[in-house]
């Protein structure tokens, strides 16, 4: 199976941009408190430099003027998790979450019951994102993004419910040649209430001392009518056979189902905007069409 891989993390163009630790509080403590632990607070996890991701796609193209994917053609991709049925839209949370942070447990419980063996999960999903390919004359297929909302979810309860804690509203992701780059800004107008300051800045604040995602953007974010937003970059490979499109459940369609890898990390630029680099939850790159490979993606 061909699986889409991260590539180098991208560096904003505008602002010098300084390397950002991040930590994580969920407002329970699950233990490892006194001064042998590394956690920021008893509630929170101890100081992160980036993230590992995991998630399922389901692309669909439209052959408009049926005769094959050519440029011009429409995607639309779903992966995760869907908050409107509350189902995922390829495997289940197991293969749809953060999967880890960097650096892992040191000292006591570090990740303060983060993950499989623990007690919260994050996970995330991106609903009929939608844009148009480009067919090279090598066969590449490259699609452009238009507009789309990336929302983030925790769950603490393995499952049971989930909270819509924090989105992206994606504003673009198209391909470069090597991979594909996605961009937008962090947004809670629409999220669910409760751990919308999940995610921190590490060290002194961006915002008057702030250090809260949510905190920011209420105060000097878009909430606030102010000029710092926190906003979302990335680059992500990907490569996939073209016998991994399978004909679709409408006429003149093609859909692939794809496994992704990936990481994250925070950088404050300087001066004006939190920026998140390298997140890439939902990156398709070029699809690179082999018709020697018979083996479908799944």
């Amino acid at each position: 199976m061909k699986k889409l891989l991260l590539a180098a993390t991208l560096i904003a163009a505008s602002g010098s941009v300084t390397a950002q630790q991040f930590y994580l509080d969920n407002g329970v403590d699950f233990g490892g408190v006194g001064l042998a632990d590394d956690k920021v607070c008893a509630t929170c996890t101890s100081l992160k430099d980036q993230f590992g991701f995991t998630y399922n796609s389901v692309s669909t193209i439209t052959d408009a003027d049926m005769n094959g994917i050519t440029t011009g053609d429409a995607i639309t991709t779903n992966a995760g998790y869907d908050g409107s049925t509350g189902t995922f839209f390829n495997g289940g949370l197991g293969t749809n979450y953060v999967n880890g942070f960097l650096p892992a447990e040191t000292i006591g419980d570090s990740d303060n019951g983060y993950g499989p063996a623990g007690d919260w999960f994050i996970t995330f999903g991106i609903k009929d994102w939608a844009g148009t390919v480009t067919v090279d004359g090598s066969g590449n297929v490259f699609p452009t993004y238009g507009t789309g909302l990336l929302e983030f979810y925790v769950t603490t309860d393995s499952g049971v419910t989930y909270n819509n804690f924090m989105d992206v509203n994606m504003t673009t992701g198209f391909v470069t040649g090597t991979g594909s780059l996605l961009s937008g800004t962090v947004d809670f107008t629409a999220v669910d209430a409760g751990f919308n300051n999940l995610f921190n800045v590490g060290g002194a604040g961006a915002c008057g001392g702030l250090n809260g995602f949510f905190d920011i953007w209420s105060a000097c974010g878009p909430a606030g009518l102010d000029e710092l937003d926190i906003d979302f970059t990335g680059h992500f490979d990907s490569d996939v056979d073209l016998s991994s499109f399978a004909p679709g459940p409408v006429a003149d369609t093609f859909v692939v189902s794809t496994d992704h890898d990936g990481s994250g990390r925070f950088a404050v630029p300087e001066p004006g905007t939190l920026s998140l680099l390298g997140l890439s939850l939902l990156g398709l790159g070029g699809f690179r069409m082999r018709k020697t490979s018979k083996k479908l993606a799944s």
